[in-house]
């Protein structure tokens, strides 16, 4: 749980850095981690996030999709 909390953090200043190439791979793992953390309507928002910097990813669009899905 402690290490999900950590990554959290370091993946929330990546998605802030603005040299950094892959916003949509940072969104997506903070969904990964906010369903870890069952905190699934959080992990959806920030799947949307990754769609919006690059629709085309599959994995986010899957995992949004799934979440909407189960919680609607």
């Amino acid at each position: 749980m402690r290490r999900f909390r950590e990554a959290r953090r370091w993946l929330r200043k990546a998605a802030k850095a603005r040299r950094y190439a892959c916003f949509h791979q940072v969104f997506f793992n903070l969904g990964r981690i906010f369903e870890s953390l069952d905190l699934p309507l959080k992990a959806r928002e920030v799947y949307g996030l990754a769609l919006v910097q690059n629709p085309r990813f599959v994995l986010a669009r899957d995992a949004y999709w799934r979440l909407t899905c189960r919680y609607n």
